[in-house]
């Protein structure tokens, strides 16, 4: 089941990803060299990224029954305080030196979501509940 699982992440949801970097990269491009195509391109990165939806559908299967709840809110909130708290700051930052830098931290950010995913659906999961 769980190879199932990693072949529907790998099928579906790499290529969403892969999207999203590409309309990322497009609509930081295309607003410096094309301000006449803004709007389309910033429809097309909000079409990439309403796939974000798709991670909850995962968080059932990454946490024993009895610890679901906890597990799945403690880790959710975790890693959005880290993500959430500090992204604004380095991106800021980073944008003094790059006006791509915004783009770049996404394509980052992306990556390691898809090391994650991948990490997450080839693991075994532990016979412990926490």
């Amino acid at each position: 089941m769980r190879r199932l699982i990693a072949l529907v992440f790998a099928v579906c949801l790499v290529p969403a990803l892969a999207l999203m970097i590409a309309a990322t990269y497009a609509l930081y491009l295309g607003a410096e060299h094309m301000p006449s195509a803004l709007l389309p391109l910033y429809v097309l990165a909000g079409f990439a990224a309403g796939r974000s939806g798709a991670h909850s559908n995962s968080y059932g299967s990454l946490v024993s029954g009895p610890g679901r709840f906890t597990g799945v809110s403690f880790s959710y909130n975790i890693a959005y305080a880290f993500f959430g708290g500090l992204t604004p700051l380095v991106v800021s930052s980073l944008a003094r030196a790059n006006p791509l830098s915004p783009a770049h931290y996404l394509a980052a950010v992306t990556l390691l979501g898809i090391v994650a995913i991948f990490m997450a659906t080839t693991r075994r999961p532990s016979s412990a509940a926490i």
